[in-house]
């Protein structure tokens, strides 16, 4: 069974479609030149326009009439005999080297997988509050390659709102969305420290007076703390605030725009974006894991377990209201990708790995996902996810639900909405 490996090529700031195309068809030569390229039975490139793909020669060439508008990206494919094959051609040298020249001129690399089918979107102006943020620094991390993607697949023609603690890094993400000419689609940032339910909650009460309608709200905050827990002046863990209590308050308070996006007939979709699938039982006696947390790095295989069952209870308690009837909620998790979560991280030796992540970790270097990778496929999962409760792996592929049936999980997840409800809720901005 043959098997395709994707590459997304975008162009850097300044260059044109005709140059990047240039260099584009010489990476595409300089690959089929190497030895290890014979494994490659098919290489094809997308090319949105008619006159660049005219312009190039030596591989097959597709006028890619099903891909959005964005001229200055490149989807390149290969099609190999075999899962094997493929792996085996990752795995040379020489494709490794071309691979990380490829990524600093611009290119994503391969995903090893079907590429995502053309997206359908409709229901205009959107408004898409991007709750991204990797311990402070939005720019470099999943939230912003997804905002890249959702702005290039609507040819700018939405409203994109970061939310997050670094001004500048937003600043960063802002200058290289897609933009159309007309003033009408915001590109806005909104600072908000995370770790504190108030700012959450002014921060919502400010976008639900200036938008009717949220279509896709995406919640991407990460951060590894070693430092132990550290109580907020709220009365819970700053980490479990950033991680679980924020993305629930972000889901209550525009509760009301989500609604009414459905009611008009547009898209209606939340992601957590955590890490779908790698769930644990949660611990009813220990809701809001502060004993978990003081326990230490003991407890850390516990706790990353069961954030990632709070982030499935829920988004399956959200959708369960019948007044959320048709929103579709979701847990996703994107993989292996390489984004500075250690560099960004509030724990002193943690950051130290970074540098070193790769010697460390060797197999990032073949595995990890680029940040504008993963935007295009959590883009892809979340809008191709059916309405209600469901979960999404690092290609969009839908991974399932589990335990939705089981009496102790369905316990379990009552208990902690009740939990959440009166965090969150018993917060005011006052506090």
């Amino acid at each position: 069974m043959s098997v395709r490996a994707v590459g997304i090529a975008t162009a850097p700031a300044g260059v044109s479609p005709a140059d990047w195309s240039a260099t584009v068809q010489g990476l595409a030569d300089t690959l089929l030149a190497l030895p290890a390229a014979s494994a490659i039975a098919k290489y094809t490139l997308l090319i949105p326009s008619d006159e660049l793909a005219a312009k190039l020669g030596g591989v097959e060439v597709k006028h890619a009439a099903a891909l959005p508008p964005a001229p200055n990206t490149i989807v390149i494919e290969a099609e190999f005999a075999s899962a094997d094959a493929l792996l085996g051609f990752a795995a040379d040298a020489s494709i490794q080297q071309l691979l990380a020249s490829s990524k600093s001129q611009g290119s994503d690399g391969f995903l090893f997988t079907p590429p995502p089918a053309p997206l359908t979107l409709h229901g205009s102006p959107r408004t898409f509050p991007s709750a991204s943020s990797s311990a402070g620094h939005l720019g470099p991390g999943i939230g912003a390659g997804f905002a890249e993607a959702f702005a290039r697949h609507t040819n700018g023609a939405a409203h994109i709102i970061l939310v997050g603690r670094n001004a500048s890094a937003a600043s960063a993400v802002l200058s290289r969305l897609t933009t159309t000419a007309g003033p009408e689609y915001t590109r806005e940032f909104v600072q908000c420290d995370l770790t504190l339910l108030a700012n959450v909650q002014r921060t919502c009460a400010a976008l639900r007076t200036r938008f009717e309608r949220v279509n896709l709200l995406v919640m991407s905050t990460g951060a590894i703390s070693l430092a132990g827990l550290e109580v907020t002046t709220e009365g819970v863990d700053a980490q479990m605030t950033l991680l679980y209590y924020s993305k629930w308050a972000f889901i209550d308070e525009l509760l009301p725009c989500l609604r009414a996006a459905r009611d008009a007939g547009q898209d209606s979709r939340v992601a957590a974006i955590h890490t779908a699938g790698r769930g644990g039982s949660i611990d009813v006696g220990d809701l809001g894991l502060q004993k978990t947390i003081a326990g230490g790095l003991r407890n850390m295989r516990s706790l990353v377990q069961q954030l990632a069952s709070y982030q499935d209870a829920m988004a399956e308690s959200f959708a369960a209201q019948p007044e959320n009837h048709t929103i579709t909620f979701t847990h996703t998790f994107p993989g292996t990708v390489d984004t500075p979560l250690l560099r960004a991280s509030p724990s002193r030796l943690v950051r130290m790995l970074y540098p070193i992540r790769y010697i460390i970790f060797p197999t990032l270097i073949l595995r990890a996902m680029s940040i504008g990778e993963c935007g295009e496929w959590q883009l892809y999962g979340l809008l191709k996810a059916p309405a209600g409760f469901s979960r999404f792996g690092g290609d969009g592929e839908d991974i399932g639900v589990f335990g939705a049936d089981d009496e102790g999980w369905t316990k379990a997840r009552e208990a902690l909405w009740v939990h959440s409800e009166g965090i969150v809720r018993g917060v005011t901005t006052d506090s």
